[in-house]
């Protein structure tokens, strides 16, 4: 992501690529490293083409993200971030899955 200062503050610039082909990504990823953009944002199905065609630059997720699990899977898919309306909730479902997780393990240590 290029950051620039404006009145103090740093300012970032996010290129959506959700509709662009490897080519067009390869064409984009030699602007970007020219002026200094490093981060774009695809659809999901883009992620391991993104992380591959613009390596070094973050990659963002977004589009119909509503589920824990499909979060993670776009994280494994190469996704450094993940845009999503459903923030609160996906977090409530990380947190029931980590106490789940939780009390499973102290379940399971008391086995014989």
């Amino acid at each position: 992501m290029a950051a620039h200062e404006v009145a103090g503050r740093s300012q970032r610039i996010l290129i959506d690529l959700t509709r662009t082909t490897r080519a067009e990504m390869t064409r984009l990823r030699e602007k970007c490293v020219q002026h200094g953009l490093h981060a774009a944002m695809v659809s999901g199905p883009q992620v391991p083409l993104a992380r591959e065609t613009l390596a070094g630059s973050a990659v963002e997720a977004s589009g119909g993200i509503s589920t824990l699990d499909h979060v993670l899977s776009l994280f494994e898919a190469g996704a450094d971030l993940a845009g999503t309306s459903a923030g609160t909730r996906i977090v409530e479902e990380a947190v029931a899955a980590e106490a789940g997780a939780e009390r499973s393990g102290i379940e399971g240590s008391a086995a014989p």
